[in-house]
């Protein structure tokens, strides 16, 4: 047990030297250089962020909370250098790093600010927003996501929910944010081994089973794909705590498409995972094919959204031209909404979902042709 102590002990000090190397290459910010304009917001456990301009830009100054052991400087170096070397338009952009990164004296980043708010936020709020936006969000998700699984040195987050996914442009863009947990895989490894990271709800089975001797968590790129599938039903379902989560209810009267994504996606069996780009090909599809309205036609003016209710009844807003890109695409009028029914074991729980015009009650089963 000591040994294998000394031996994690090394490992760190070495990723740390390899960290310290990276980072000072990032592009430097000096904290006079950033006019704050909002101070103090909690950004979590990662530290707490403000809100300012830089040089004529809206930005986010996200300050490190703790820089004293070698495990959080890791974490930190990790964020910075992660985000510096990410450019795709779903992966929050990287503007600079102080106060001093030629030193590798590197106490904050310096990221480009969310133009409406996290995907947290709009779930949890009065918002309205129907099935296309989830479609849109979580093609745009995949996407991100592909891009970091597809690269030379392919990166897994680790840490995938809606906190840590911002939107931009009405609510019809979404980037992912926050790769203080992310590792970068060795090319000539298949899976990993880490401390566990990322948030319980979100985390894929394999990672949440830790033996009693045995420190070390397995990875692969499939737990980003297991986080992202709950944070689809999240999106749908507009809840997810202790008694409402995909774990311990099922949706009665599921639209079949939706039941098969979530049964692949969180397959207990990461084999049975879908990929990341089989994902962007499956939602690229229903955007592409199926829906018809225009990404303008989808914008949510968030500030104008009102504070969250007390009420179970959620609801996925629907219209007229939902119903007509559905047209042509085999529909069941089973029921007009699907009841999220606890488990017999389970406490009586129920909360409803309009599905009136899923057409995601696809009879097609698009999902088994693409993933």
């Amino acid at each position: 047990m000591l040994r294998d102590k000394g031996n994690v002990r090394q490992l760190k000090n070495e990723e740390l030297t390899v960290c310290v190397e990276r980072v000072k290459s990032l592009p430097n910010i000096p904290e006079d250089a950033i006019q704050i304009e909002k101070w103090g917001v909690s950004g979590g456990s990662y530290g707490d962020v403000s809100f300012g301009t830089y040089r004529r830009k809206k930005v986010v100054k996200k300050d490190f909370r703790f820089m004293n052991t070698i495990v959080e400087r890791i974490y930190n170096y990790r964020e910075a250098y992660t985000l510096a070397t990410c450019n795709h338009p779903n992966i929050v952009k990287f503007i600079g790093a102080g106060p001093n990164t030629r030193m590798a004296d590197i106490r904050y980043v310096v990221i480009e600010q969310a133009t409406d708010a996290s995907l947290q936020e709009l779930i949890y709020s009065e918002a309205k927003y129907n099935i296309w936006h989830v479609m849109l969000w979580a093609l745009h998700l995949a996407d991100g996501l592909d891009y970091l699984h597809s690269r030379a040195e392919p990166i897994i987050h680790r840490d995938l929910k809606p906190a840590n996914m911002l939107l931009f442009d009405g609510c019809t863009t979404l980037k992912i944010s926050d790769f203080g947990s992310s590792k970068i895989f060795e090319r000539s490894k298949e899976e990993l081994q880490s401390v566990n990271q990322g948030s319980l709800f979100y985390m894929a089975p394999e990672v949440q089973q830790r033996h009693k001797d045995k420190f070390f968590a397995s990875y692969s790129k499939s737990v980003d794909v297991y986080s992202m599938t709950v944070s689809i039903w999240e999106m749908l379902t507009r809840r997810l705590d202790q008694v409402v989560n995909p774990h311990s209810v099922r949706i009665r009267s599921c639209p079949p498409f939706l039941q098969s994504l979530f049964d692949r996606g969180m397959a207990e069996d990461p084999r049975q995972r879908p990929t990341a780009t089989q994902l962007v090909r499956l939602f690229d599809l229903i955007m592409c094919k199926v829906c018809t309205m225009d990404t303008s036609q989808l914008c949510i003016h968030f500030e104008n959204a009102e504070a969250p209710s007390t009420s179970q009844e959620i609801s996925i807003i629907t219209d007229s031209q939902t119903t007509d890109a559905l047209s042509e695409i085999p529909i069941r009028h089973e029921d007009e909404t699907a009841t999220i029914h606890a488990r017999e074991s389970e406490p009586d729980i129920e909360m409803t979902v309009n599905v009136k015009d899923f057409g995601l009650v696809f009879t097609a089963n698009i999902i088994l042709q693409y993933i």
